[in-house]
């Protein structure tokens, strides 16, 4: 025969006949050979394949079930199913390049743990193999997985320091983690990837430099499990997926991606996406709270979502309590969310969104700064001091930056803001000296030295009186606002939508 086509499996033995193969298997791996060709048909496989030369490749007829006359090795052991190198090797192992093509991996054994998975569990499918690999690699890298199909295992695919990994039309089904990578893991790149009834589809950890791109995951993640999962990764591309939920198999999934649970994750962006999540149950509850949530992370673009955002409760969430939580969102159409928000901050850290819409009027750009408050009742002013004006009314406050118990505005941006007000005041004497001003940082909240004057006006005659202003100033993200007024003489302050305070950034 050819060699280059490669050797078939047939000539150590190896057949479907429903009895162990491990032997005639490693009998193929010591001979030498690197390119082996399996027969059709299910092959049960007992014990670890280990994997100790360069380059193996392992090819069939195709990928899929008995019934369609695919190859499967069929694993019944327990650990690792394919293995490359082992956790003794400090460093690269030399085991890189291995290839699977048209074949399916599935774990057929006993010893089987519970999935979360509503999908899997309905479809009678929920259930893994208990500390089972489909492929485990110790620092080797270079697998090629080609329609291949992977199912029921604890880990479809787990490496360390596996870099420059190809995964294309790789199938995902019924696994724990269909696939783990950590530690500089880097170059990854999953094609085609088509997924199912997955409590977690990938997550990878201190990575850089992956892309993820044209795949579909259909079905994945429970109530307590995030489809894909990112942790110290940087430099990663998700491009052109299309996300569905578990439809309405009675979980709500609290995120599609989880960025930063960990550790910090930054550079990531998310481009092109198409969400299928589904009807609310009731019309009440989503399907898939968030699409993105943030716990440390910066610099994440999302760069076009689309298909049923409704659905969605939000399209972000801002769980963490890091100081480094940033998002720049676009897209091409308004999202109807009830209270007009992209974005939930329920955790305690830094929430930092700009949102850009893109429509027939051109660009609008939401999530910046936008505050207005007011006077909700009369306040009395004493003569003589600084006295903090009680803005204790919010119009709206986009990033929620007003503390409306202590009346003053936080930023949460570095950056320069226009600042306006209007204080209307009852009858003022002959004479009567008004100022209005801002205050930076002050927690006293009487008294003190202005830090930017809004207004300085003497009434010439007895009458109603009123102060206003509009200022441009830069403020560090942290700064503390607040608007006081100074009188000759005691004054009472109005209240209503005539006394107000306006921030915006520009």
């Amino acid at each position: 025969m050819d060699d280059t086509l490669g050797v078939y499996m047939s000539q150590y033995g190896v057949v479907s006949n429903g009895q162990d193969q491990s032997a005639n298997i490693e009998l193929a791996l010591a001979s030498g050979n690197t390119k082996f060709i399996f027969p059709k048909g299910p092959i049960r496989v007992d014990r670890k394949i280990q994997i100790n030369n360069r380059a193996v490749e392992f090819i069939g007829h195709r990928n899929g079930r008995k019934e369609e006359n695919a190859t499967i090795l069929e694993f019944y052991g327990e650990g690792e199913f394919i293995c490359l190198g082992d956790e003794t090797t400090p460093s690269f192992s030399g085991q890189q390049g291995f290839t699977l093509r048209q074949i399916s991996l599935i774990y057929k054994g006993s010893n089987r743990g519970s999935l979360r998975n509503p999908f899997a569990v309905n479809a009678y499918n929920g259930w893994y193999g208990v500390g089972t690999y489909g492929i485990r690699d110790w620092r080797g890298g270079g697998i090629n997985l080609v329609d291949t199909q992977i199912e029921h295992f604890e880990y479809g695919i787990w490496g360390t320091q596996s870099d420059i990994n190809r995964f294309n039309n790789l199938q995902l089904f019924y696994n724990k983690c269909a696939i783990y990578l950590e530690e500089k893991s880097d170059q990854f790149l999953g094609d085609g990837l088509y997924t199912f009834g997955n409590d977690n589809t990938i997550t990878m950890v201190n990575c850089t430099g992956g892309r993820i791109l044209n795949c579909q995951f259909v079905k994945e993640g429970s109530a307590t499990t995030y489809p894909i999962e990112l942790n110290g990764c940087f430099s990663m591309l998700l491009d052109g997926n299309w996300y569905e939920s578990t439809g309405n198999y009675g979980a709500t999934i609290p995120a599609y991606i989880r960025l930063g649970a960990n550790s910090e994750c930054r550079n990531i962006v998310i481009r092109s996406s198409t969400l299928a999540i589904g009807a609310k149950i009731n019309e009440t509850v989503p399907q898939l709270n968030y699409f993105v949530d943030v716990v440390k992370g910066k610099s994440t673009v999302i760069d076009e979502v689309g298909g049923y955002l409704s659905n969605l409760k939000k399209l972000v969430s801002f769980s963490g309590g890091s100081s480094i939580q940033d998002v720049y969102v676009k897209l091409a159409n308004t999202v109807p969310y009830s209270d007009g928000k992209y974005h939930d901050q329920n955790g305690t850290g830094r929430a930092s969104i700009i949102v850009e819409q893109y429509n027939e009027n051109g660009k609008t750009v939401m999530g910046l700064t936008r505050t207005k408050t007011q006077v909700g009742s009369t306040q009395h002013i004493t003569d003589g001091i600084w006295t903090r004006v009680k803005l204790d009314v919010i119009s709206f406050d986009e990033l929620g930056e007003f503390d409306s118990v202590n009346y003053q505005w936080v930023a949460k941006h570095t950056g320069y803001y226009r600042i306006t007000s209007l204080q209307m005041t009852g009858v003022q004497q002959v004479g009567n000296r008004l100022q209005l001003a801002l205050f930076l940082n002050t927690n006293n909240p009487t008294g003190g030295t202005p830090w930017a004057f809004l207004d300085d006006r003497t009434s010439p005659i007895s009458g109603g009186g009123s102060v206003s202003g509009s200022i441009e100033v830069k403020v560090n993200a942290g700064f503390k606002i607040d608007l006081r007024m100074l009188s000759t003489y005691e004054t009472t302050l109005l209240s209503g939508s005539t006394n107000y305070l306006i921030i915006t950034r520009i």
